[in-house]
């Protein structure tokens, strides 16, 4: 894998919405519209009516909210001919799709990113949906709109904030060198969260600070000159999800990177059910970088960036420790 593909994930200059027949058309404008901040040519894939196996008919397991139509959504078919007027505007569109056709349509169309909403009527957070499968499947970054992504017809806000949970693994080079690059890309700030299990013991515990993490980033890095800011490091202490999802109340993102890696027990948070709630619950998009997606092998060595180690106290509370 090449330095200039591991580029092309960040600033993409062609990008595949995927489009269920059964979702909202503010949804697929919401996609549209984020999927346009990066100036790439766009791509609409409208996958056949049941071919997401059980994606639309899930009961809900009080995990999260089910979505209710508002103003925002258009149901009417006046309104739904309008919106696919203004989506065939925008985009190319590809008809009577299959989940088992988009690797082979990512290659044949040179696709640098996908974006997929998750399904907002009532499901289960704990079985796999059509995200996981594509995140899973695709050799590309994947952005999940989750159902906490407020849907609109306006223009998606700018990224301003990139959030990258890290564990100390091997996969962290890549997953790191990517935010840094999608965070100059959108002249983003970004900050690094490491969130280390409460069941560890005192002294485990009191190993872990920014300076710890610190020395897990790779010394590789690209240079961060243009990043609107130093990037700041903070610890956590306790449910992955939960922290992370708390440390984004308190100080909000537009942006948070993952790297899923379903079935290994390394990378960024290898439990599945993890992903799904920040999928479920974050309030910004989510872009994840698969386990179809492997190492660059020519990453350029040059100075390290500029990183704000922030100071943390460990507090006896379940949220741990404080940034």
């Amino acid at each position: 894998m090449s330095r200039k593909l591991f580029r092309k994930w960040c600033s993409p200059k062609t990008t595949l919405v995927v489009m269920r027949s059964s979702d909202d058309p503010a949804q697929v404008l919401t996609a549209i519209r984020y999927a346009e901040k990066s100036g790439a040519r766009l791509l609409l894939a409208k996958l056949s009516p049941g071919s997401t196996l059980t994606d639309d008919s899930r009961s809900a397991d009080g995990s999260c909210s089910p979505w209710v139509p508002g103003r925002v959504s258009i149901q009417s078919d006046d309104g739904r001919k309008t919106l696919l007027a203004e989506f065939l505007a925008r985009a190319f569109l590809l008809t009577d799709v299959t989940p088992q056709h988009l690797p082979a349509v990512v290659r044949t169309f040179d696709i640098d990113r996908v974006m997929v909403t998750q399904s907002r009527g009532n499901q289960q957070v704990a079985q796999f949906g059509l995200e996981e499968s594509l995140v899973s499947a695709l050799s590309v970054p994947v952005c999940v709109i989750g159902r906490s992504v407020s849907l609109s017809l306006s223009p998606a806000p700018p990224i301003r904030r990139v959030l990258l949970p890290v564990t100390h693994s091997p996969d962290l080079e890549l997953t790191f060198n990517f935010a840094l690059e999608v965070a100059r890309a959108q002249h983003a700030a970004l900050s690094v969260l490491h969130v280390f299990d409460g069941a560890e013991s005192t002294l485990a515990a009191e190993q872990r600070s920014p300076l710890t993490v610190r020395s897990w980033l790779p010394v590789s890095a690209a240079r961060s000159t243009s990043l609107t800011g130093p990037i700041e490091i903070s610890i956590r202490r306790g449910n992955a999800a939960s922290e992370i999802l708390d440390f984004n109340a308190r100080k909000p993102h537009d942006l948070l990177v993952l790297r899923s890696l379903p079935g290994r027990h390394h990378g960024s948070f290898p439990r599945s059910s993890i992903v799904r709630r920040l999928y479920s619950e974050m309030p910004c998009p989510v872009l994840v970088l698969g386990n179809s997606i492997e190492q660059p092998r020519d990453q350029a060595s040059c100075a390290a960036p500029d990183i704000h180690h922030r100071r943390t106290r460990l507090r006896a509370e379940p949220l741990g420790m404080e940034g």
